[in-house]
């Protein structure tokens, strides 16, 4: 029973990924995508979730010392 719970808990740490999908992604694209985005003016639901994802990804690598997207 121990070995089961010691797996679930390698499962579900392993799953916390600490940057998501996008901390994969170089700086040029998360810059360029987050100027896309603000450079649109009616994005679609679909777009404008993707923009919100790429401006918490500036964010989280500006508080990081790693100012890509100039807001």
């Amino acid at each position: 029973m121990r070995a089961f719970w010691f797996l679930v808990s390698i499962g579900l740490l392993s799953a916390c990924d600490s940057g998501g999908k996008f901390a994969s992604y170089d700086d040029r694209k998360i810059r360029a995508e987050h100027q896309r985005c603000i450079s649109e003016s009616n994005p679609s639901r679909t777009r404008a979730i993707a923009c919100d994802n790429y401006e918490r990804e500036c964010l989280r690598r500006k508080e990081m010392g790693n100012n890509i997207c100039v807001m």
